[in-house]
């Protein structure tokens, strides 16, 4: 048992295997102990988590604290919300999906009122059954796929939507917490959906666990 402040609780977790990570104090001698979040899951399963994963707990709050500190220099920079939103709709060809948006909608209308004359001219007798099921089917078959694509081009501006405004819920919660000088788990559970640590590897003298941090609000990294 330990006592020690859990501010990431329920937040750390592995990202091998998905599961959380938890607290533990490591001994090294009576008067010298560590603090660290571990994955326990890698000693029950070896195929499923394969790598020992481990973080110093102070390593890991002052890496959290400096994310943090650069998010929010990041949002509080001008026109920033426009920018990422400008990159979203550059990335996701807006101009040509709004274009391609409006021609579907157009030949929909058009569809909807051919196939209401189509009917017409069979109940009149105009044309035969068989010539009216086929013609049918040709313009029902066209109506599901300029609606499948509607639907496509509709998701992709919901989602660029949905990013602007986790983009201003993110930045509410910033400005709530600023005059905060420390990390609390306030800020944290709001901000943070979870913080993934990837097994240390080594590089030069150091050993570095690669931090991925996963938002609320927003499904993009910062």
């Amino acid at each position: 048992m330990h006592n020690h402040e859990n501010l990431f609780k329920g937040l750390i977790v592995c990202s091998q295997c998905g599961k959380r990570m938890i607290l533990a104090v490591k001994k090294r001698s009576e008067e010298k102990k560590e603090i660290i979040y571990k994955c326990m899951h890698h000693y029950k399963d070896k195929d499923e988590c394969p790598k020992h994963n481990q973080i110093h707990y102070d390593k890991l709050y002052n890496i959290i604290e400096n994310k943090l500190k650069l998010l929010n220099e990041f949002l509080e920079a001008e026109n920033v919300e426009n920018k990422i939103l400008n990159k979203l709709k550059k990335d996701n060809n807006t101009l040509k999906d709004n274009k391609a948006k409006s021609k579907i909608e157009k030949r929909l209308i058009v569809l909807n009122k051919v196939t209401k004359k189509l009917y017409e001219d069979f109940v009149t007798g105009s044309i035969d059954e068989t010539t009216y099921q086929q013609l049918l089917n040709e313009y029902q078959s066209e109506q599901r796929s300029l609606n499948e694509k509607l639907s496509e081009i509709k998701k992709s501006d919901n989602e660029i939507k949905d990013i602007s405004e986790g983009i201003k819920k993110i930045k509410e919660i910033m400005k709530e917490n600023s005059k905060e000088s420390k990390l609390n788990r306030i800020l944290l559970n709001k901000l943070i959906d979870r913080i993934e640590i990837s097994p240390a590897i080594k590089i030069g003298k150091e050993r570095v666990n690669e931090i991925k941090i996963i938002y609320n609000f927003i499904d993009i990294t910062l």
